[in-house]
């Protein structure tokens, strides 16, 4: 089932590329949705769990592109808790707050526990691009 994409996101990745000072930022991470119950049978405590209500789900990492700084700091399956100590779970906003920053800082579900990691982000390099085209 295709759903489409917002059009608000769209606009706003045309106005960066009409901007003279395009510079985005990936964390190298494909994130994955997870319910909350399956992360809660990976140690999800109930306080984390009540600050992702809202939205019932977590991100966990389904895979890093290799060579970047993720790659060697983040594993498959860890759990996603908070970047830059606020709590996300949406794709967007973890892109928003990584977007724009050289490093950042995440706290995660490893092997049940918690820890907190500092992962440098990639710049996304816009050079030659003069159009964006989904098909």
């Amino acid at each position: 089932i295709f759903r489409g994409l917002p059009a608000g996101l769209i606009v706003e990745v045309l106005k960066e590329l009409q901007s003279e000072s395009f510079n985005l930022r990936t964390l190298e991470v494909e994130w994955w949705p997870m319910n909350l119950s399956s992360a809660r049978d990976l140690g999800l405590s109930q306080e984390r769990i009540e600050k992702f209500k809202q939205r019932r789900q977590a991100l966990t990492i389904r895979r890093v592109t290799g060579g970047s700084d993720a790659a060697f700091k983040l594993k498959t399956g860890d759990i996603l808790l908070e970047i830059e100590k606020t709590a996300a779970n949406t794709f967007k906003e973890v892109e928003n707050i990584a977007n724009r920053k050289e490093e950042v800082q995440l706290t995660l579900l490893r092997d049940s526990a918690e820890i907190e990691i500092s992962v440098k982000t990639s710049e996304l390099k816009s050079s030659g691009t003069d159009r964006v085209l989904l098909w």
